[in-house]
């Protein structure tokens, strides 16, 4: 991989054009030169000396805790180090990171990181902080889904996709203010589902890419295949999952309980992008913003049973809470 390439190509990435040298998972905005980027994805200078990394200030760790991603505070800015990636230099102002990869890494998978981790990390900085969270938007206004990895926030929002919804964001919801309201910031042109979900949820049957060899999830192009909103939309709802096993055929509850202010407030930090590689005073900032939020919409906590089959009952149960809650707007 070698830096210097005539033509660096631009992307829309959360609403932002974003210009990079490494290939990422998007396809490239036609007549990008004309374009002003927000940042710059730049391969670091060849020769390059990295600073000695040590003592990370914050960390993200496997299950067996090994750091997996470790963040380093200098003061020409942050330095990331991502283990079998590479590492990478975040300017103070957010505006530019350079990319020191590792040898032999795959540069399809370091795209997938740049839009992922490091972007919301970029977008934290650039003060759009984010939740771990899919939205879409439905005739009735956006609705978010959060929960921890594997409670099915993409595949709920598949759900929606195959029935004309619009997505507004896959697994990263970037936040922004305007006029006194919160609106959420569109996502990537994609989104990464498990090949059970693009068979069962979205009817897809031919071989999709992946994300790696050695991870399931498959990427989907949505331009051409799903609609997918190109704006920030004010969010409505967010519903917090709470998938259950339905052991007993005949028990398909399908419940949301309105969360109070302070369940809430808490329950939006606990599903915060990037808890590892943020700060507490970091984390601090999102506290007022998260707060607003919870008084703009209602965040419910929701009770649904596992099982492809319980789809269209789900959905049709949160399309009748935002049938509700756009009823009690207008009157």
């Amino acid at each position: 991989m070698e830096s210097g390439r005539v033509d660096i190509p631009s992307y829309s990435m959360y609403g932002l054009v974003v210009r990079s040298e490494v290939m990422l998972p998007l396809v490239p905005i036609l007549g990008s030169s004309l374009l002003r980027p927000a940042w710059d994805f730049s391969y670091g200078s060849p020769g390059a000396v990295i600073p000695p990394l040590e003592n990370p200030v914050a960390a993200i760790r496997c299950e067996h805790g090994s750091i997996t991603c470790a963040r380093y505070d200098l003061p020409d800015g942050t330095w990331i180090q991502a283990a079998s990636l590479g590492t990478f230099h975040v300017a103070s102002d957010g505006r530019r990171v350079d990319i020191y990869p590792m040898p032999e890494t795959d540069e399809l998978l370091l795209g997938h990181f740049l839009v992922g981790p490091v972007a919301a990390f970029v977008l934290d900085r650039l003060t759009y902080p984010s939740l771990h969270a899919s939205a879409v938007v439905t005739e009735y206004g956006a609705v978010a889904f959060l929960g921890p990895k594997g409670h099915g926030k993409s595949t709920m929002a598949a759900n929606f996709l195959r029935r004309g919804g619009e997505l507004l964001t896959d697994d990263t919801l970037p936040l922004v203010r305007q006029g006194g309201v919160i609106w959420g910031m569109p996502g990537l042109a994609t989104m990464k589902v498990w090949s059970e979900t693009a068979k069962h949820t979205l009817g897809i049957t031919d071989d999709l890419p992946g994300i790696s060899p050695s991870l399931d999830k498959k990427v989907i192009a949505l331009d051409g295949r799903y609609k997918r909103a190109r704006q920030s939309v004010r969010l409505r709802a967010l519903c917090v999952l709470n998938r259950y096993q339905n052991e007993d055929a005949k028990d398909s509850r399908i419940s949301l309980e309105v969360l109070k202010p302070q369940q809430a407030v808490l329950a939006l930090l606990a599903q915060a992008s990037l808890p590892g590689l943020l700060l507490p005073p970091e984390r601090a900032r999102h506290l007022r913003l998260f707060a607003d939020l919870a008084v703009q919409a209602p965040v419910y906590l929701m009770s649904f049973p596992d099982g492809f089959q319980h789809q269209e009952a789900t959905r049709t149960r949160i399309l009748a809470e935002l049938q509700t809650l756009a009823e009690i707007r207008t009157t």
